[in-house]
């Protein structure tokens, strides 16, 4: 209960933090665009980062399997609770009437069914390792193939696959979210557009503690001690380095409307085209 009221208290008062547009420099000469959060400017942002334009693809899916022309895939990362659900379904809601494939990373934890549950708790699941990168890259071809894909179904609860799979047609757009989408190199290079949701670490701990509480079935006590046991060393040893490779980043997450809507306005100019 203290726990609890203490998570409330604080989640009372997080404030959102302000920025300005800019650009960030990656290795290689590689150059993204920081779209700020309620900054207008964003809508006039042409369509290229820093001279890099965002590599959509230029061939359109017809949505209906099987398909032959290749979806176009945007991968979304991100630290913990930064907001990288929220803006993929943001860019769901405003590309209504294209079909779209969505695919969570979490779903792709390996299978760890055969270990003890109390040795799964202790797992390190913020490490690459931690992935089937395997079956996350197979499935990512299949559907920019236009062939539909059973993904796995995972239990945050058991710390495991349950067994059982969901069906995710193909799309006009493949839409993958996930904290290491950009640190996975094969996954890395089937993606068209690679976008990083940058969010404040005390807003994301924060966040991260009320969803795992409310949604996951974990303890106050739990929750802290995997976060600094695992969360945060692997998030500045993978999750925020693969932020060089973005093409776009979102500060504030879900919250950054005028970023959403120009990214969505992105993609349904590039599938409009005849």
């Amino acid at each position: 209960m203290g726990g609890g009221r203490r998570l409330a208290g604080a989640l009372r008062h997080v404030q959102r933090l302000g920025g300005d547009a800019g650009e960030l420099g990656g290795v290689g000469g590689h150059r993204c665009h920081i779209l700020a959060h309620g900054d207008r400017r964003a809508q006039a942002l042409p369509l290229a980062a820093g001279g890099v334009p965002l590599r959509f693809s230029s061939r359109r899916h017809c949505g209906i399997p099987p398909c032959t022309l290749r979806a176009l895939t945007i991968g979304i990362a991100g630290g913990t609770a930064s907001g990288k659900t929220t803006v993929a379904r943001r860019l769901v809601e405003r590309l209504a009437g294209h079909p779209i494939a969505l695919l969570d990373q979490d779903a792709y934890y390996r299978d760890l069914s055969d270990m003890p549950l109390e040795e799964r708790r202790g797992f390190n699941f913020d490490h690459p390792d931690a992935f089937d990168a395997d079956l996350l890259v197979k499935h990512l071809q299949e559907l920019k193939a236009g062939r539909p894909v059973e993904k796995p179904v995972y239990s945050f609860a058991l710390h495991s696959r349950t067994g059982e799979t969901q069906r995710v047609n193909p799309g006009d757009v493949v839409l993958l979210e996930g904290i290491l989408v950009l640190a996975l190199e094969p996954v890395r290079a089937l993606l068209d557009v690679k976008v990083f949701v940058d969010s404040d670490a005390d807003v994301r701990v924060l966040r991260r503690l009320s969803r795992d509480i409310k949604e996951r079935g974990r303890d106050f006590d739990g929750v802290v001690d995997q976060y600094f046991r695992t969360v945060r060393p692997m998030h500045y040893g993978f999750v925020e380095p693969s932020k060089r490779y973005a093409d776009i980043i979102i500060p504030h997450g879900g919250l950054n409307e005028v970023a959403i809507e120009m990214v969505a306005g992105a993609v349904r100019q590039r599938l409009t085209r005849p």
